[in-house]
C-alpha cells in the first residue's frame, strides 16, 4: 500500500520549489509546470503504489523535489554569473579531489554526440524526472539557455530510467510520456551480467538512497565514458569508495548535516 500525499495547491506547489532553489538560481520556462504535472501524478498513483514514503509525504517539495533539484548548481555554466566554483570537501572527498566548477575540463561548443543518462532505480521519479524535465526545459528556454554549461547545451538526450518494481515502473512510463520527456523506461534489474537493454555507453549516471553490489559498480564504471560522472545523493553511511572512481565535489542536500549530492569522476 501507498500514502496519501497532502493535497497543495498549484501556487503553495511553486512557492515551496521555488523555496528550496540554491540562492540567484530560477528555473527554466515551463520546468515548473512539468513538475506540478508529475506531482499530481505522483498524489494520485503514491495513494496504491508507494513511491514515496509515508516518512516524507509531508516534506515532498523539499525533500525530493529540492534534493532533486540541487543538481541545478552543477548545470550552472561556468561563465554565468554567481556560477559554483568551490565545495566544501567532506568525508570521502579529500581537498586535493575535489574540483570546483571553473577548474573542470569544459568543451568549448556543445558536443554533437546524444548525452546519454542512465538512473539507477528510479521509483516515483527523484531524481531522474526532475533533472530529465530541467535539462529539456533549459534548452528550450532562449532567455536562460546561455547559461546552461556547455556539456549540456544544445545536446540531444536519451535517458534510461531503470526501475525493476512493474508498477513503479507502469507509474514512470505515464509521467514521460505525459511530459513528452526523452526517455525509456526500463523494467529490469542492475545486476550482473547487466541487461542487454541498458545503454552500452553513458555519460552521466545518477541514483538516490540505494546501495549496489561492488560488482555491479565495477560493471557500470565499465560502460561510463572517459568524461562521464556519476551524481549519487547519499548519506555520510554510504559509499565512501567507488574502485574505478573518485569523488571530485559535493553539496549538502536540504536541511541536513549527513546527506550529500557527490559527483564521481572516472579516475584517469
Amino acid at each position: 500500500m501507498g500514502a496519501y500525499i497532502p493535497s497543495l495547491s498549484r501556487e503553495d506547489f511553486c512557492r515551496r520549489v521555488t523555496a528550496t532553489l540554491p540562492r540567484d538560481r530560477s528555473l527554466p520556462k515551463g520546468c515548473l509546470d512539468l513538475l506540478w504535472q508529475h506531482f499530481v501524478l505522483l498524489r494520485r498513483w503514491n495513494r496504491t503504489v508507494s513511491l514515496i514514503g509515508p516518512g516524507t509525504v509531508g516534506e515532498v517539495c523539499e525533500r525530493h523535489y529540492g534534493e532533486s533539484l540541487q543538481a541545478l548548481q552543477w548545470l550552472w555554466s561556468v561563465s554565468a554569473p554567481g556560477a559554483v566554483s568551490k565545495v566544501t570537501p567532506g568525508e570521502g572527498v579529500g581537498n586535493q579531489e575535489v574540483s570546483s566548477f571553473a577548474e573542470a575540463q569544459v568543451e568549448t561548443t556543445a558536443s554533437q554526440e546524444p548525452l546519454q543518462i542512465l538512473d539507477v532505480g528510479s521509483g516515483g521519479g527523484f531524481p531522474a524526472y526532475v533533472l530529465l524535465a530541467l535539462l529539456r526545459t533549459w534548452n528550450d528556454d532562449p532567455d536562460l539557455v546561455s547559461k546552461l554549461h556547455p556539456e549540456f547545451r544544445h545536446r540531444e538526450m536519451m535517458a534510461y530510467w531503470v526501475e525493476p518494481r512493474n508498477r513503479k515502473w507502469a507509474f514512470l512510463q505515464q509521467a514521460a510520456r505525459q511530459a513528452s520527456l526523452p526517455c525509456q523506461s526500463l523494467d529490469a534489474r542492475v545486476s550482473i551480467p547487466l541487461s542487454d537493454r541498458l545503454p552500452k555507453r553513458f555519460d552521466l549516471l545518477t541514483f538516490r538512497a540505494i546501495r549496489l553490489p561492488s560488482e555491479v559498480y565495477a560493471a557500470l564504471v565499465e560502460r561510463t565514458s572517459t568524461k562521464g560522472r556519476w551524481w549519487v545523493w547519499q548519506s555520510t553511511e554510504g559509499e565512501t569508495e567507488i574502485p574505478g572512481m573518485k569523488p571530485t565535489r559535493q553539496l549538502p542536500l536540504l536541511g541536513s548535516d549527513h546527506r550529500y549530492l557527490i559527483e564521481w569522476r572516472r579516475r584517469s
